[in-house]
């Protein structure tokens, strides 16, 4: 039986180089029917959409001033509420220096950690990155921008899918205090673009943003920048026993651009999660900012190093309760009867103690090693330590 012949050497690969054109000219017709479904389909629909909000808009803002109007004025109470600080936070216990010796806060689903901080207290650097990860025209525009709704919409049509969203600061504000499980219908957005575009009129910029930024969830129980600040950086309040300085005055470019990049999917972007996320996330901040001049570029390739260098440790493993015995009677004894638990846990208070936590660890520190390391006094000598040679292993100390 006669084997069929071999191919030679430039058969097979003449052989090989037809296949591949083949399967070249194949993927280039999948691609194009796959656009070509995508703009009969797909594009019209975003086409209308955007179309049906732009229209309503208008009407809202126009030929409808007077429901618009009206509409705002109901809203007005829980827009001021923001701007007055009525949002669950954080209740800080500390002893008589300023020294923190324990945060409160509610654990439900949909609460937890917020220290409301005013916008002198936030870092420019954080102010900035916001603006350049979230809303570009923020300090132009009046609280919609359209132009960023079409920019964002050809961007979708190109990309075939969700790129980029066009909603400013003030909306998103508005949308987090009001609309946050809702479905995204016509809707619910043109009451959004008309609640920010109130706002804008109602507060300037900087108040918007200081708002804004109080607001917004940073994932892992993180409401608002300096819960932020806080988990992800360690950055500690500096306080006296008149005021207290903000760990997010202290952010610097990389800190702070890291946390603008959050907002958009803080599960997503968790640092203390997922690290490598979260820093290409950053890189794409720190690009804006240099294409908004706001940095250098070599400023940002800083930061990026900078915060390669970072360890993120939870919340559990860098705050601990002190003097607990004492903190659990303040609680118990003191507030709750006081304020009512679940005021506590919201309500945001700076809580001042007696207690000398400087003075109560150098105590601690002399009541232990009596006990358990062998002391030297002038007048007994040598002795102990008092576990082993008396069986002592416990004590209290009046000061």
């Amino acid at each position: 039986m006669r084997l069929p012949k071999q191919p030679d050497k430039k058969e097979s690969a003449s052989l090989l180089a037809k296949q591949e054109a083949l399967r070249r000219v194949n993927r280039l017709l999948m691609r194009k029917r796959r656009h070509a479904r995508f703009y009969q389909d797909g594009a019209p629909r975003l086409f209308l959409g955007l179309l049906i909000v732009i229209l309503t808009l208008i009407s809202l803002f126009s030929g409808t001033a007077g429901g618009a109007y009206a509409y705002y004025q109901a809203q007005l109470p829980l827009l001021r509420g923001i701007a007055n600080h009525s949002l669950f936070q954080t209740t800080h216990i500390y002893d008589r220096n300023g020294h923190l010796l324990y945060e409160l806060y509610d654990q439900q689903i949909g609460k937890g950690r917020r220290t409301y901080v005013n916008y002198n207290d936030i870092s420019p650097f954080l102010v900035n990155a916001t603006v350049a990860a979230e809303d570009h025209t923020f300090w132009q525009n009046s609280g919609v921008d359209f132009q960023g709704i079409l920019r964002a919409a050809f961007s979708n049509i190109q990309s075939q899918g969700v790129v980029e969203g066009g909603s400013t600061v003030t909306q998103q504000l508005i949308k987090k205090q009001f609309f946050d499980n809702q479905p995204r219908t016509v809707q619910i957005k043109a009451e959004e673009a008309i609640l920010a575009y109130g706002l804008t009129q109602q507060y300037p910029k900087w108040k918007i943003m200081e708002m804004y930024l109080n607001t917004v969830y940073y994932g892992a129980l993180n409401y608002g920048v300096e819960a932020a600040a806080q988990n992800y950086f360690n950055l500690q309040p500096k306080c006296t026993q008149r005021t207290c300085k903000p760990g997010v005055s202290q952010l610097d470019l990389a800190q702070a651009s890291l946390l603008a990049g959050l907002p958009q999917s803080p599960s997503r972007y968790d640092p203390t999660q997922n690290k490598p996320v979260a820093l290409a996330r950053q890189k794409v901040v720190l690009q804006s900012m240099v294409d908004l001049h706001m940095i250098t570029r070599q400023q940002g390739l800083d930061a990026e190093a900078e915060s390669a260098k970072f360890t993120f440790k939870s919340y559990s493993e860098t705050h601990h309760i002190q003097a607990p015995h004492f903190v659990r009677y303040v609680i118990d004894q003191v507030l709750v009867p006081l304020f009512g638990a679940n005021n506590v846990l919201d309500g945001g208070y700076n809580i001042y103690t007696t207690l000398d936590m400087g003075l109560e660890k150098k105590v601690e520190q002399i009541a232990y090693n009596h006990l358990y390391k062998a002391e030297y006094d002038p007048y007994l000598r040598s002795y102990g330590p008092l576990s082993r040679v008396n069986n002592v292993n416990n004590a209290a100390v009046l000061v």
